[in-house]
């Protein structure tokens, strides 16, 4: 029953494990140079799919020491690369538990996009950039992303090493 009990926990523990995996770095990250900054790009998966909802995070930080830049809000343009089409356009203000960020989670179609953004501190404009973002067709639901499938991994060589050291103090 005890061993029972651990593997539930574990598939219970899965999906946190999970989200703390995509939280630091399963993602994409991708940066350009613009004057004194450098701006990142990224996503919180490895692949983005057709009509799943994608985290995106939009990051300013000081060309030569790394630091985050604080601003006052970021315009982002999000639209198809061949025919211009506006899947999302608007103002954000950066993120208050990330410095120098902004975040948007938006699911879009199949397809090659172009996100255009910039920074903003008042009246002065930061930076400006340009970032293309490639939509794979396909039907999640009937694939498990790369970072679940770690996760039970993961899950299940805790319970392997718990139940090897348990056997191990009993001898």
């Amino acid at each position: 029953m005890k061993k029972f009990s651990l593997i539930v926990f574990i598939f219970l523990l899965a999906p946190l494990i999970h989200r703390g995996a995509q939280a630091h770095g399963l993602g994409q990250s991708f940066e350009k140079e613009v004057g004194d900054y450098t701006v990142e790009f990224e996503y919180d998966s490895l692949e983005v799919i057709s009509g799943e909802v994608t985290p995106y995070t939009f990051r300013l930080l000081d060309k030569e020491s790394g630091e985050a830049v604080t601003f006052d809000s970021m315009f982002l343009r999000v639209e198809t690369k061949d025919s211009k089409q506006v899947q999302f356009a608007g103002s954000m203000s950066h993120d208050e538990m990330l410095d120098g960020a902004a975040k948007l989670s938006i699911a879009l179609n199949s397809g090659t996009y172009t996100f255009s953004f910039y920074f903003r501190r008042g009246e002065e404009e930061l930076a400006e950039v340009e970032f293309e973002q490639i939509v794979n067709a396909g039907d999640s639901s009937n694939s498990w992303p790369l970072s679940q499938l770690l996760s039970f991994f993961v899950g299940g060589l805790i319970v392997y090493l718990a139940l090897k050291i348990r056997k191990e103090k009993k001898i």
